[in-house]
């Protein structure tokens, strides 16, 4: 049993809002890291581990803008699998 075509728009749509807000809380918590390091990085060595804390954050957030690009340029391939 397939799937109506305004059902797959949904599900498209709900995936790129997910997707989107994923990528902006990611890519808010590196960023907003990155502005207070020279406020609260007293010396080197601090700056250093803020900056190891953040790193799985901004591998996490390439992952979420790869996916959301999949998905964004190509829906009709995830389309036709939600349809079988």
């Amino acid at each position: 049993m397939g799937t109506d075509l305004e059902m797959l728009r949904l599900i498209g749509w709900a995936m790129l809002g997910v997707l989107v807000i994923g990528l902006a809380l990611f890519e808010g918590l590196s960023i907003g890291v990155t502005l207070l390091l020279p406020l609260l990085g007293t010396d080197n060595a601090k700056k250093q581990q803020m900056r190891t804390l953040i790193a799985p954050t901004s591998v996490g957030s390439l992952a979420w803008l790869i996916v959301l690009l999949t998905v964004l340029f190509f829906p009709g391939g995830i389309a036709g699998q939600l349809a079988k």
